[in-house]
């Protein structure tokens, strides 16, 4: 068997090698691809960074029902050091609702300083898995996405002009109502003349050979440490690609808002005065330590599950045992 999945491996190597780059990737207002938009990422000293992250778990399922834990992390950095942080974490309950059209569901927020007042069609096209309705769950990764665009606007009153805000993930329209939360996240940053970017951890993007797109660029990058830019564009942000360490052994989609004081170039070089950190050297240290500080582990969900259990809740542990088995048998 390890001869067969070394010979597996050396195949699959020599295939990826062989993979040609493409021209462009393949998202909507991709460029074609061009040496002449490799940059060479330039020093930019001055300014304040804002990083903005979240996560979630699940502390109990049904399904018509699902009770996640949210946590979000924002925090301001100056000169390599944090100069400011501050936590939010508190209970969604998502809960089925019938209407008119079919279900929907309904979110319920408890100790949160924000509320959202949406409610989801289970059949919604940005949520739901193929031909099956959205899993109820699902809805938990949309209130903690929802609730980092709350904190990253809580940042921008303690930033001013020339500063930045980076946020985790791409600055883009994917799920039903983020479009408003995006709208008026950049429009208090253009009052306020801060600049605004999304830092993507992974990208799935492929380019039109089926190569990955971060891959490719880096086989085509002229230097080790590098910026890509644009490799696309919506209406409104620039889509660019960057290495931001010569060790870094990934390539990051970094999106702009078109309506940024500072240039893309300007933002990337903020970026890469983070990022080296030789833990994990060309991902800035504000985005690993917003991770780790937002982050909800497994262990976290099990505690607050039993004191759910124990509480008020009691009465409804059938409801939430029902989705369960699976967890029963992996314990035996």
């Amino acid at each position: 068997m390890q001869n067969d999945l070394k010979e597996v491996l050396a195949k699959l190597a020599e295939r990826i090698a062989s993979h040609p780059a493409g021209t462009r990737i393949l998202i909507e207002n991709s460029i074609l691809f061009s040496a002449s938009n490799f940059q060479t990422i330039k020093n930019q000293e001055k300014g304040k960074i804002a990083f903005v992250d979240g996560g979630n778990g699940e502390i109990a399922k049904a399904a018509d029902c699902s009770v996640q834990l949210i946590r979000v992390f924002g925090s301001i950095h100056e000169n390599g050091k944090r100069i400011f942080k501050e936590r939010q974490e508190f209970i969604a309950v998502i809960t089925t609702k019938k209407t008119e059209k079919g279900l929907s569901y309904n979110i319920e927020t408890f100790n949160s300083p924000w509320t959202f007042n949406h409610d989801f069609d289970s059949f919604d096209i940005t949520l739901r898995e193929g031909v099956h309705r959205a899993s109820i769950a699902k809805i938990g990764e949309v209130v903690r996405k929802f609730a980092e665009y709350k904190m990253a606007e809580k940042m921008l009153d303690l930033l001013g002009k020339g500063d930045l805000l980076v946020k985790d993930g791409a600055l883009e329209n994917e799920v039903t109502f983020e479009e408003e939360y995006l709208s008026r996240l950049a429009e208090k940053a253009a009052n306020k003349e801060v600049s605004v970017c999304g830092v993507s951890k992974t990208t799935n993007l492929l380019t039109d050979t089926g190569h990955s797109a971060s891959v490719a660029l880096n086989k085509m990058a002229p230097i080790t440490k590098w910026l890509y830019s644009p490799a696309a564009e919506t209406k409104e942000s620039i889509v660019s690609f960057a290495k931001m360490h010569y060790l870094a052994q990934q390539v990051y989609r970094i999106d702009t808002n078109k309506s940024n004081l500072l240039s893309t170039e300007q933002v990337i070089a903020l970026l890469a005065k983070e990022s080296n950190d030789l833990a994990f050297p060309g991902y800035p240290y504000g985005l690993i330590e917003a991770d780790l500080f937002a982050r909800v582990s497994g262990e976290e969900c099990e505690q607050a599950k039993l004191r759910l259990m124990n509480g008020a809740f009691k009465k409804l542990k059938f409801n939430f045992e029902s989705l369960n088995a699976h967890e029963t048998l992996n314990k035996m």
